[in-house]
């Protein structure tokens, strides 16, 4: 399992600023990918579009061709197949993995763990939604979260560091700003019974 204790407050973002991603190699090919934003959105309505892995596909069409759940594990963990075709510079990355996911509604967190994949050897990752203080000063819900991402990522075959590290850096950077724009899209939505 991926750790969250030294991220920092410079994670912390507005809500149009870009994502803040970086990847660093670690030992044997592994690479830690740190991704953080602002989302001006309550953490429930967060949690409910990261829950939603049947609609990954919409979600993320610069790339994900499929995302399926293939096994209910219990009520908070699954296995979902995916299916990917990712476009960086000249080269096509193609995945299929099987990632077992679980969900922690208390802590707001969703951990994954590959289960295979034709083209990774190593995958473990947590999305964690942190909520904010409101900024009003009133109590109750937060209206706003840092969405953070951290993950432990390693090809099956050797690829230039160069080119690994950007198509990771690139595909986080346009999923998290498309978690961002999905979640404006529901908080924005108008509410059952409401005019």
């Amino acid at each position: 399992s991926v750790q969250w204790t030294d991220l920092n407050e410079r994670t912390i973002l507005k809500h149009e600023e870009p994502p803040i991603v970086s990847v660093d190699n670690i030992s044997g090919g592994v690479r830690e990918v740190r991704a953080s934003l602002q989302i001006a959105a309550p953490p429930a309505t967060v949690f409910a579009v990261l829950q939603d892995v049947t609609a990954y596909k919409e979600m993320f069409k610069d790339g994900l061709k499929k995302c399926e759940i293939v096994e209910r594990i219990s009520d908070v963990q699954f296995v979902a197949k995916t299916e990917e075709s990712q476009k960086f510079l000249f080269f096509t990355f193609n995945a299929d993995s099987w990632m077992s996911i679980t969900e922690n509604k208390k802590e707001l967190r969703f951990e994954y763990a590959l289960v295979r994949s034709n083209t990774l050897r190593k995958y473990d990752a947590s999305w964690l939604i942190v909520p904010l203080p409101r900024e009003d000063g009133k109590r109750g819900p937060s209206e706003e979260c840092s969405l953070r991402f951290i993950a432990n990522i390693a090809p099956s075959i050797p690829v230039p560091s160069a080119m690994f590290n950007g198509l990771i850096e690139f595909s986080a950077t346009g999923r998290m700003k498309r978690i961002r724009e999905r979640c404006h899209e529901l908080a924005k939505a108008p509410k059952p019974g409401r005019k």
